[in-house]
């Protein structure tokens, strides 16, 4: 599994786990509820730079991001 081809499933799990609303994690990571929506739901895709910064945001590392989503 790669972060750039499962990006938007690593940030909602990480999300979730953390129980985070889409609106809160936007706000908090300064991106819109939209684009968040968009990465989660695979229309677009988020850098690894974005997906990297909101898992350290919540805690995570990437290897326990790509676990969040292995595990479900």
């Amino acid at each position: 599994m790669t972060v750039s081809s499962h990006g938007g499933n690593i940030v909602k799990a990480a999300r979730k786990a953390r129980e985070y609303t889409q609106e809160n994690l936007a706000f908090q990571y300064g991106k819109s509820k939209a684009t968040l929506q968009n990465w989660e739901a695979g229309r677009t895709t988020p850098s690894f730079d974005d997906v990297a910064g909101i898992l350290a945001m919540l805690h995570f590392t990437v290897p326990q991001g790509i676990d969040l989503v292995q595990n479900n």
